[in-house]
């Protein structure tokens, strides 16, 4: 953004003209300049300008504003990358803050899971190379080139091999996608489970999931898909949906991207549409509300998304991807944090941003410990 451009764009800020667009544009830019991140890409003009926004805002009579984009403390050639995450808190802190330090910093997760047999038989996946891995009767397991595993079944014989249960299970800082027998796709976040049959039989299609999964179901009107988890039972005859269930989340939800589903519990039965997401409490009562679809799929998308998010809920997402313990001491801020950040991102970077919006921690080994303020 050049000089005249940001120039404008504050007249507008001050005087509360800006659309959403442009005041991202201008806090994005002003993020930069005022940490001096920008290196050669800002002439020294702007040092000026970043001074009329300071003494602007301070000179306001009205509050300032509350939603700040996050500082970078991310090397030069990563700031970039950052500004995709675009995070933002919605309290006003000190920019110059202390900052945690990570003796040895910890890499984010990636594709790994364990694929175990009928049999108990266990096979690391991310060790295995691409090509068959086992054949059972007429079921073929294999690895294709992209890493995903797929049953595909013989049509050239008949169906004589007894139907058995699989189950990949991802640990924490692990992924995995797997393309079931009937050609349905299922995306495995960390510390997740499903259980399946190698091959489909019977009227209908059913799976079991703990932690968290989207599915992609292949349709099949005659043979309805059933997923069942943590005393909850979702039905599908075709649809793209996303099941979070994990044991130490308050609440199950199950949100709907296309198609149709019905979601049960304890009697009670809920359909609900796409862009809509069904809630069951700890009390088994099932409720519809709207979701927030970009939070819901920030994980497959290699991301974290924010919203309105308190830090117990951040630090166990954090928790889940970087393979770590989180112990808190003390009473925790209770700020609330917004925006995306990508899970590629080693940790002591996501630390640094966080500590930025007012959690302060220290580490002990592969244990995070969040620290009252």
């Amino acid at each position: 953004m050049n000089k005249d451009k940001a120039e404008d764009l504050i007249k507008k800020y001050l005087t509360g003209e800006t659309t959403p667009e442009e005041e991202a544009l201008l806090e994005n830019w002003y993020d930069l300049t005022a940490l001096g991140q920008a290196n050669e890409q800002i002439s020294p003009d702007y040092a000026t300008i970043e001074k009329k926004i300071l003494t602007a805002l301070r000179n306001q009579q009205q509050p300032v504003p509350v939603r700040r984009l996050w500082p970078r403390y991310a090397a030069a050639a990563s700031i970039l990358a950052l500004l995709t995450a675009g995070l933002f808190y919605y309290k006003s802190t000190q920019r110059d803050a202390p900052l945690l330090i990570v003796q040895k910093d910890i890499h984010p997760g990636g594709n790994n899971a364990i694929l175990t047999l009928a049999n108990g038989k266990k096979i690391a996946l991310n060790a295995l190379n691409n090509g068959n891995i086992i054949t059972t009767g007429n079921i073929t397991i294999s690895k294709n080139a992209n890493g995903q595993i797929t049953y595909q079944t013989s049509n050239t014989q008949p169906s004589t091999t007894e139907v058995t249960d699989n189950t990949i299970t991802t640990p924490k800082g692990g992924q995995w996608r797997v393309i079931l027998s009937d050609g349905t796709n299922v995306w495995l976040n960390a510390s997740s489970e499903i259980t399946y049959p190698q091959i489909f039989k019977g009227a209908e299609r059913i799976v079991r999931i703990k932690g968290e999964a989207y599915f992609e179901v292949a349709k099949d009107k005659e043979h309805p898909f059933i997923v069942k988890c943590d005393q909850q039972e979702v039905k599908v005859f075709g649809t793209h949906f996303n099941i979070n269930s994990y044991s130490d989340e308050p609440v199950v939800k199950t949100t709907l991207l296309e198609g149709s589903v019905q979601v049960s519990a304890n009697d009670q039965k809920l359909v609900i549409t796409p862009g809509e997401q069904a809630i069951k409490d700890i009390g088994g009562h099932i409720t519809a509300k709207p979701a927030d679809l970009e939070e819901v799929m920030a994980w497959k998308n290699n991301s974290f998304h924010f919203e309105n998010t308190d830090v117990k809920t951040l630090m166990r997402q954090i928790a889940r991807w970087y393979d770590i313990e989180v112990k808190y001491e003390g009473q925790v801020t209770g700020n609330k944090f917004a925006g995306e950040l990508r899970r590629d991102t080693n940790l002591a970077n996501v630390l640094k941003i966080f500590e930025q919006g007012g959690i302060h921690f220290r580490m002990e080994g592969r244990i995070l410990i969040v620290t009252a303020n």
